[in-house]
């Protein structure tokens, strides 16, 4: 149960999309700032829970603004992290969107237990998208989504994936998601 919900975006063309879902949801807070910048004014123990979704990979020093969230959480709070994952598949995509870094499950490892977190769950998802990133931005070089690809991969691939990864855990994937 979420009893308040804080959002934050720095990202004036995304803010406005939360904003306007939110509206009428009393317990939802929106927050136009960057992360590390909130994280770093926000009192120690402050938080339950933290969630970067797509976050951490766009921040320099990702060792600290993990610290930092361990400073935030109350004792028992827990980290989860979605990251894109696989250095080889970095392309001019990852640096156009400002990625600093793509992971391996032991470099995240190693950044969660420097913040003295203990890791609860570490794994990879969306094997089957490691082979279409790869061809299409860190061979082709693309650096914007095409629409119609996007929308093919969402229709056909995400159920696949979906189904294929709720029986088996993936060895490797093009994200990493890990709870702290």
């Amino acid at each position: 149960h979420v009893s308040t919900l804080k959002l934050v975006e720095p990202s004036e063309n995304m803010i406005g999309r939360l904003r306007e879902k939110f509206t009428d949801t009393d317990n939802v807070t929106i927050i136009q700032q960057e992360f590390d910048t909130l994280v770093r004014d926000t009192p120690a123990g402050s938080y339950d829970c933290v969630i970067l979704v797509n976050v951490l990979e766009h921040i320099e020093d990702d060792s600290t603004a993990v610290s930092e969230c361990m400073r935030i959480l109350r004792p028992n709070g827990h980290l989860l992290v979605l990251v894109p994952a696989l250095p080889f598949l970095f392309s001019d995509l990852d640096a156009a969107v400002g990625h600093y870094r793509r992971y391996t499950k032991d470099g995240l490892s190693s950044t969660f237990e420097s913040a003295s977190f203990s890791i609860e769950l570490h794994s990879y998802f969306d094997f089957l998208g490691i082979f279409p990133w790869w061809v299409l931005n860190t061979l082709g070089g693309a650096i914007k989504f095409n629409p119609k690809l996007v929308n093919v991969y969402d229709l056909v691939f995400v159920p696949i994936t979906r189904w294929l990864e709720e029986r088996i855990n993936p060895p490797v994937g093009k994200n990493l998601i890990t709870v702290g």
